[in-house]
């Protein structure tokens, strides 16, 4: 038996029997139902998906953790939920319940089919016409700018006496109160977004460019600083969750990207594994009440199994809220959107800018705390139905299948097509971050995720830029790529 079958069995192993057995016993007897033969077979899809994406050539990152999210969320957590300790309280009816898989269903089979349709397409020409046209050149320049600005961000806010170690609400309530949300917005950017695009990409270049001995060493004093700012700005009282483990899973990606079973066989089990078990204790550095009443689980032994039917894993119920409100309310055939679309635009400017949909269908089922998810599958019934999930889903399905095709090639030919690695950074980034996308508000998760794609685009320019203008004279060793 070679190495890649024992990790296949291994993958396999813990995601369709140790983690569900393990839950399935913590169920009482009284509580089981018929009803959890439908998480179970997400469990086993996503299972078998995830485990046959172990290959020796490539790792389909977007495609793993969409996969892991669906485990998660639709699988391994309903176990819990569905024999009664739903995260939002309240009953749920089987035909609700059984509708909710219905369309997550129809969600996934889009998804697979825009998927294998975006895989078996001729792309040639494309990817041809890609690297004529996509000459990055060295990505110092923006990488110096990213530490500039980072930097300035971090002393100007230690200077408005602001609290890199509070707690996260409290430092971003501040934030926003101080310099609104625009600027708060900015701020991020600064701080997260920016910085870590610019980690990948100079590691990137480190490992697919031919630099000279003087060169490699500015390269590694950049990420060193970089490293540093991000140290600051993401650490984990201020960061959200979902960011700390974008920053984990994308450094992981990036550096290990040639280890492809290794590094398959580490997000597979590592993945569920920390997000069932550490992802809730995180919630410590949300607020002070939060770090007490974590405090308080973990002194009366509450925590293990109860992890998943809280807050954290509220998809399920979520996508249900949605179906029960667009049975009574109607769909909103697409004026959701347009709160996606105008995220830029400050609520204060447009008060009858659609709210998100997390909070807008917990107000309805008349929640105190709104500030809840909604699947994407949620996002696009509410907006169009049936026919909104099939496109939703089947968009993303095949946005993840292009950036998939287009990072197997840079890794598996990285000379032939060095030019496509702003594919990477783009990809590492991208692909742990859609969790938040998935689990949305949509509204919430483009604020966050859009900016990565356009500081991609944005380096490309500069990067042009920089080559054109030969800003400095070591840009022809280095950048100069043909």
């Amino acid at each position: 038996m070679n190495k890649l079958h024992l990790y296949k069995i291994l993958s396999f192993s813990i995601l369709f029997l140790l983690l569900p057995g393990w839950v399935v016993m913590k169920i009482s007897v009284d509580n089981t139902t018929p009803m959890l033969l439908l998480p179970i077979s997400i469990i086993l899809l996503s299972a078998i998906i995830i485990t046959l994406n172990i290959q020796h050539h490539r790792i389909k990152y977007m495609r793993l953790f969409f996969w892991i999210f669906v485990y998660l969320m639709f699988g391994l957590a309903p176990l819990v939920q569905i024999s009664g300790k739903w995260p939002l309280g309240g009953y749920i009816r089987q035909s609700d319940l059984a509708y909710a898989y219905v369309l997550l269903w129809i969600g996934l089979f889009s998804y697979e089919f825009f998927y294998y349709f975006s895989t078996v397409i001729k792309h040639k020409k494309q990817v041809r016409r890609l690297v004529e046209v996509k000459t990055l050149g060295s990505s110092l320049l923006p990488g110096v700018i990213a530490y500039g600005l980072s930097s300035f961000i971090i002393i100007f806010l230690l200077l408005h006496s602001i609290d890199f170690f509070s707690f996260r609400v409290e430092f971003l309530n501040t934030i926003i109160n101080q310099f609104g949300t625009v600027g708060s917005a900015f701020i991020r950017l600064c701080m997260w977004n920016f910085p870590l695009i610019c980690i990948l990409w100079l590691i990137t270049d480190i490992k697919h460019l031919s630099l000279s001995r003087n060169t490699k060493i500015l390269y590694i004093i950049l990420i060193s600083l970089l490293s540093i700012n991000i140290l600051i700005s993401s650490n984990p009282t201020i960061s959200p969750r979902w960011w700390l483990g974008t920053l984990v899973f994308s450094m992981l990606i990036i550096i290990m990207r040639r280890s492809y079973v290794k590094l398959h066989a580490l997000i597979s089990i590592l993945l569920p594994v920390s997000y069932t078990f550490l992802f809730p204790f995180f919630a410590y550095f949300r607020s002070e009440q939060s770090s007490y009443d974590l405090r308080l689980a973990y002194s009366s032994g509450s925590l293990g199994i109860e992890n998943l039917s809280k807050g954290d894993f509220d998809s399920l119920q979520q996508l249900i809220n949605t179906i029960i409100y667009v049975k009574e309310e109607g769909v909103t055939y697409g004026y959701q959107l347009l709160g996606i679309i105008t995220f830029w635009i400050p609520r204060a400017w447009w008060v009858a800018k659609p709210p998100e949909t997390g909070p807008l269908v917990a107000s309805y089922h008349g929640y105190v705390y709104t500030n809840l998810s909604a699947p994407l599958w949620a996002e696009g019934y509410i907006n169009f139905g049936i026919i909104g999930v099939f496109l939703f889903l089947g968009i993303w399905g095949y946005i993840s299948a292009k950036l998939d095709n287009l990072s197997s090639l840079i890794i598996a030919y990285p000379k032939r097509y060095k030019n496509l690695r702003w594919v990477l950074p783009c990809v590492a980034a991208l692909a742990p971050a859609q969790q938040l996308l998935l689990r949305g508000s949509l509204q919430v998760s483009t604020q966050y995720i859009l900016p990565m794609v356009l500081i991609i685009y944005i380096f490309q320019g500069l990067s042009l830029l920089y080559r054109k203008l030969s800003v400095h004279p070591l840009s022809y060793g280095f950048s100069r790529i043909h």
